[in-house]
């Protein structure tokens, strides 16, 4: 597998999966794309292992299918509902005269990960915002300068152990070793974030089944994520009560209630079955929809307000395969508060795919970290001496990038 990157998506209502293959010039190509219903998450904590577990051996079934080569290996998200975010920094003496090693570099790194955390939290990422050399600050990248001190302001992203354990432990189960856990945020920003949009005020909604993600960033970096313990299950879980039917059939009404509506309109009728608008009262179902869409989309934003000016933002993204069926919903927001609100597009395989925008952004991420190391490692040498690592669950996720050098 040294040329393909897998990640999955482990969701409350579904596992997404990615397939991409980087080619000689370290691009990716999406190759391969499935899902499978899960029914072992509850509000993106796995309620039950075993049937979590089965559910990825068939993912990991139909993906040896599509790419006809073994999956053994894939990167894991998780949902920023279960993340903290810590400020931390750290500062390592150079040796004097000489220029900053990837050496140097890793140590600030390992010092910044030593900060308060409790002993019940695992950090999974450290999202570096600056480095200063010898006091000058707003560094991306200070390999190869000349320094005596070098320090770094980082961002890190906690954990549950519990939850990663968990996670984890589901996906090995099934045969596949977890490569690195990615925050949903950071794949998140991949998606949005470009060299015209970097300098800029971004927000973010990401509407999943049970939890709705709310990120902002700065600049080009995370400042800010929450979420509120709503999602697209309410939606059907509204319609399934009203209608007395089944999960199935109310998600089903959910995710085509446009072309349902059509067909109506049209007086055409599918032969195998009923249109739900003849069967039940048509515009109580536009009515359910559209009052809890409206709730939704209406608490996201006054989150995201609290916490930043609507106004001041720059952008305002939007995605999850639920809500984005809803655009006249998404419109009429963006009438009351004067901003457009863009969806996230994804348009791999031909197809604009929402549901699987988050496993493209956690490659992207992957990718360009991958690049990154490498580019640092033509350019400086490493002494292991100088490496401090944190033990705990996460140690027994092999770094990532060795099999890409």
């Amino acid at each position: 597998m040294n040329n393909l990157l897998v990640a999955f998506d482990i969701g409350s209502y579904k596992i997404s999966a990615v397939v991409a293959k980087v080619d000689s010039l370290k691009q990716m190509q999406v190759i391969a794309v499935t899902s499978v219903k899960n029914y072992g998450i509850g509000k993106s904590v796995i309620i039950n292992m075993e049937q979590t577990t089965e559910v990825i051996k068939k993912l990991k079934a139909k993906l040896e299918s599509l790419v006809d080569q073994p999956i053994n290996e894939t990167y894991i998200n998780i949902d920023s509902a279960l993340c903290k975010i810590v400020d931390s920094s750290a500062t390592v003496e150079t040796i004097s005269g000489k220029v900053v090693t990837e050496a140097d570099v890793n140590e600030a790194i390992a010092i910044a990960k030593d900060s308060v955390v409790p002993n019940s939290e695992e950090v999974i990422w450290v999202y570096p915002l600056e480095y200063i050399v010898d006091n000058h600050a707003g560094i991306k990248n200070p390999l190869g300068q000349r320094a005596k001190e070098l320090s770094l302001n980082a961002k890190l992203f906690t954990a549950s152990k519990a939850n990663i354990e968990s996670l984890v432990q589901c996906v090995e189960a099934a045969g596949i070793e977890v490569k690195a856990i990615i925050p949903q945020s950071l794949a998140l920003e991949k998606l949005v974030v470009n060299d015209v949009n970097k300098d800029k005020s971004l927000g973010i909604i990401d509407i999943g089944a049970e939890t709705t993600d709310l990120s902002i960033y700065e600049n080009g970096s995370i400042i800010y994520t929450s979420h509120i313990p709503l999602g697209g299950n309410n939606i059907t879980k509204d319609i399934l009560t009203c209608l007395s039917i089944s999960f199935e059939e109310a998600e089903n009404i959910k995710l085509n209630q446009k072309q349902l509506k059509v067909e109506k309109e049209k007086e055409t009728k599918n032969d195998e079955e009923v249109n739900i608008y003849d069967k039940y009262n048509g515009n109580m179902i536009d009515e359910i929809i559209e009052a809890r869409a409206d709730e939704l989309l209406s608490f996201a934003l006054e989150e995201i307000h609290n916490q930043k000016s609507l106004k001041s933002l720059d952008n305002l993204f939007i995605t999850g395969g639920g809500i984005l069926h809803y655009k006249d919903n998404i419109r009429k927001f963006e009438e009351g508060i004067d901003k457009s609100i863009t969806p996230i597009e994804n348009n791999i395989m031909e197809k604009n795919n929402y549901i699987y925008s988050i496993p493209v952004g956690m490659l992207k991420l992957v990718l360009e970290t991958i690049n990154t190391n490498r580019k640092q490692n033509s350019n400086s040498s490493t002494d292991e001496s100088k490496k401090k690592r944190k033990k705990g669950i996460m140690s027994k996720i092999k770094h990532f990038i060795q099999d890409f050098r």
